[in-house]
């Protein structure tokens, strides 16, 4: 009889826990299975290991980096079927190795390659940028030398997606989630999938229909 009883309890808190990540996924908590189940499947990779959390924050950003990239087109004319896709780091980012573990992936056909780039340098050839906290000083000047450039552009600074960036990422508690400026990524010539624009927090600078109302 006891053993019958565990049992139930048992299968109702596995029950409980399908019915939580099922939300969390919905509402773009992208952590651990909910983020693998609805990307890549790429499992541990997501989650820190105790004691390893900064690691696993790293692990974690270069994962979003690369979902963003097989999640994204771009036109022809800037990435050749043949050619690489380019993800490239502006600023000081202690995660930066995590990020360049993912070089030689393949994503819509296309490999993989990660490059650094220093003050000064440019951006071009490069299709995903991810500019560090350490720039933020800088960003309104990168702003307006990216602006307009087909760059699927990605920080963590706090008004990103407001002024001239596409993705931001922030934390809520010990959980990711990420917002979208989906007009930034129109103006760039970027086009995400809904798959992606599911997961995210969507910013778009049209007016809706009832806000246009007079």
């Amino acid at each position: 009889m006891r053993i019958g009883t565990g049992s139930t309890v048992e299968e109702r808190r596995r029950l409980r826990w399908c019915r939580a990540a099922r939300r969390a996924s919905c509402q773009g908590l992208l952590w651990g299975a909910a983020f693998s189940w609805a990307l890549t499947g790429l499992g541990g990779l997501l989650v820190p290991r105790a004691g390893h959390a900064a690691d696993g924050e790293a692990q974690l950003k270069a994962a979003l980096l690369y979902n963003f990239a097989r999640f994204t087109d771009w036109p022809v004319e800037v990435l050749s079927p043949s050619a690489p896709l380019t993800i490239g780091l502006v600023g000081d980012d202690p995660g930066a190795p995590a990020l360049e573990s993912i070089d030689g992936r393949s994503a819509h056909g296309h490999t993989i390659a990660t490059r650094r780039i220093h003050p000064g340098e440019s951006c071009d050839g490069c299709q995903v940028v991810y500019v560090c906290r350490s720039e933020a000083e800088r960003w309104p000047e990168l702003t307006r030398t990216l602006k307009g450039k087909p760059l699927l552009l990605v920080s963590e600074l706090e008004t990103f997606a407001h002024t001239g960036g596409v993705i931001r990422l922030f934390w809520v508690g010990n959980r990711i989630r990420f917002e979208i400026n989906i007009s930034e990524g129109r103006r760039r010539s970027l086009q995400l999938a809904a798959q992606l624009l599911s997961l995210a927090d969507v910013y778009d600078e049209r007016p809706t229909d009832k806000a246009a109302m007079p």
